[in-house]
């Protein structure tokens, strides 16, 4: 009979952490086209700025005095950032650590989270600080072009993601 328990008690604990793994998985992950397009807090995308930037740039036609400007505005920029996202990082790491332990509280969950949207928020901030000093280096015609082409960016994302279309062929 306690052999019975043993097995039960084994089976259930296995189910649970089974369940808690499952679910632990889909709170930190998000939609494929959402990782594919934006790759966010999995977590290129603040290092990937100056990638997608200079794809824009390109379309803007920055003269070469600019694009060295805006190359000195850009390192600043992920210079400042960096620790932040390493702090960002350690932060989710200790989230999945706490949520996984059994006597954990959602309430201190919440505010681990909020913590780490706090680190987003400053990153978010340094962005917007190194747009405005690029505004500084571009004309008003390239700046609406840079916003034209962001904005297409953003609606392809964004059709994606609403309209549920996984590429699972991509993979």
């Amino acid at each position: 009979m306690e052999n019975k328990l043993l097995k039960i008690a084994a089976f259930s604990l296995l189910a649970i952490a089974i369940m808690f793994a499952v679910l632990l998985g889909f709170s930190f992950s998000h939609h494929k086209a959402y990782q594919k397009h934006h790759h966010y807090y999995g977590q290129h995308h603040e290092f990937n700025f100056r990638h997608k930037l200079d794809k824009m740039l390109d379309e803007a036609d920055v003269t070469p005095e600019q694009k060295a400007q805006l190359d000195d505005i850009i390192d600043k920029a992920k210079d400042e950032q960096k620790p932040i996202i390493h702090s960002m990082f350690e932060k989710k790491k200790e989230l999945i650590d706490y949520m996984a332990k059994p006597d954990s509280e959602k309430e201190t969950a919440f505010q681990m989270k909020q913590e780490i949207t706090d680190l987003h928020n400053e990153i978010a901030k340094i962005h917007i600080n190194a747009i405005y000093e690029m505004k500084k280096v571009l004309k008003q015609e390239q700046i609406e072009k840079l916003a034209k082409c962001h904005k297409e960016k953003l609606d392809k994302i964004e059709k994606k993601i609403t309209t549920d279309e996984d590429d699972d062929n991509d993979d």
